[in-house]
């Protein structure tokens, strides 16, 4: 049936205060497809996200029935405030200031488990690189349990992902848009975490025996 519905996107501080909250009305029928976009504009000052101080907000969504008021649907993601850039001479910079990358690459086997990991498993890898003094993971070869991004987004490791394409390559129009089509589902999956500043594809598809 019809419905008026409100869409609303709340942004939250880490301690829970809402910072900004801007909602839209809107009459969807039955089976309809709706695209819109809600700019939340006039935050000043936000804190910054880095490996020294991982500060999160997040944008809680929310579908809400006009009529009672109660929330059809809600989904809640991570936010951080930070902008990087690579040079090819001068190496990274995150917020406009240098910074050398230490890390690891990381599988998510595990010896008698395969992947069949927990959740603790996954952070156990990630708090582990944090206290031998890593800032950054590659995470190999293709998108791994969303508990590894959240630890980073929590801990401050900064991170790259890699679609699942390794070793070789078939030279056809089926395999290459399968090849978009993963990137752009893990891009989509993915995008809202500010630990994430690589997104790496075509792993060792140059490497000749």
């Amino acid at each position: 049936t019809t419905k008026s519905l409100i869409i609303s996107h709340k942004l939250v501080n880490a301690q829970g205060d809402i910072i900004r909250e801007i909602k839209q009305t809107l009459q969807a029928k039955a089976q309809e497809k709706i695209s819109l976009n809600q700019n939340m504009v006039g935050l000043k000052n936000p804190k910054l996200w880095s490996p020294e101080s991982p500060y999160l907000y997040r944008v809680i969504s929310s579908i809400i029935d006009h009529k009672t008021k109660s929330i059809l649907d809600e989904i809640s993601n991570p936010l951080g405030f930070r902008w990087f850039s690579f040079d090819a001479k001068n190496g990274f910079f995150l917020n406009g200031k240098p910074l050398k990358l230490m890390g690891a690459s990381r599988h998510q086997d595990f010896k008698d488990m395969a992947h069949a990991l927990t959740d603790e498993m996954h952070v156990r890898d990630v708090i582990l690189l944090k206290e031998m003094g890593g800032n950054f993971l590659r995470i190999a070869h293709y998108p791994q349990d969303p508990a590894i991004l959240e630890a980073c987004d929590r801990l401050g490791i900064l991170a790259s992902v890699e679609t699942p394409i390794v070793n070789q390559i078939t030279v056809s129009d089926a395999f290459a848009d399968n090849a978009k089509n993963m990137h752009l589902e893990m891009i989509r999956q993915h995008y809202n975490h500010p630990s994430l500043i690589i997104w790496a594809y075509m792993n060792e598809v140059l490497l000749r025996l």
